[in-house]
């Protein structure tokens, strides 16, 4: 029966993430061969992120201890900046607090470059803020997820921290002016080719 369950929670979950990235793919123009590799590496950024952030474990919820006491508000932080802060004022350097302020940052950073570069996104401002609520769609499934499971013993929530969603959105930010910096040099380099030839 355990192992029917995994099959269910494998399946929804791929499929789920499949659709999306058919969808996003079907937005894409695609008129070089860099705009392939782009591509490639989004897809396969957008599989990994969804099985470190978003991955539905439905199997645990069938094989565990169910005790209905659920709790809305464990591992809630709704405080701008209080983790950033935590991690820089803790008297004991404790490396997971940067590893996780850093792998925040640059998180949906790939993926802002990618809609503007594959035009996914017409406007700058138009990838920050897919980015943004991105980021806020996560962020409140998690919340979902950890209130499923708190109801359940042993349960080991995800984290839901309004940091998380600003570190997302200044990320995003990062993305955006990389793709700016990008398209300048690959301008500034086929007008000097141009001139050259």
């Amino acid at each position: 029966m355990g192992s029917q369950y995994l099959v269910i929670t494998v399946l929804s979950n791929w499929l789920v993430i499949l659709l999306i990235s058919l969808w996003l793919c079907s937005k894409v123009r695609l008129d070089n061969f860099f705009k392939y590799i782009v591509l490639a590496i989004f897809t396969l950024h957008l599989f990994v992120l969804h099985q470190y952030v978003l991955y539905f474990n439905i199997d645990w919820y069938f094989t565990s201890t169910y005790n209905g006491e659920h709790q809305m508000t464990a591992n809630l932080s709704l405080v701008p900046f209080h983790t950033i802060i935590k991690a820089f004022t803790t008297p004991v350097f404790v490396p997971v607090y940067f590893v996780q302020i850093i792998g925040n940052l640059l998180l949906l950073t790939p993926f802002a470059f990618s809609l503007r570069y594959l035009s996914i996104a017409n406007s700058n401002f138009k990838a920050v803020l897919a980015m943004f609520f991105t980021s806020l769609g996560i962020e409140v499934t998690q919340l979902f997820q950890t209130y499923l499971s708190s109801g359940y013993e042993h349960f080991q929530g995800r984290a839901t921290d309004i940091d998380d969603l600003m570190l997302n959105t200044v990320g995003a930010v990062i993305g955006v002016l990389i793709y700016k910096i990008f398209m300048k040099g690959f301008h500034s380099r086929k007008a000097s080719i141009t001139s050259y030839t």
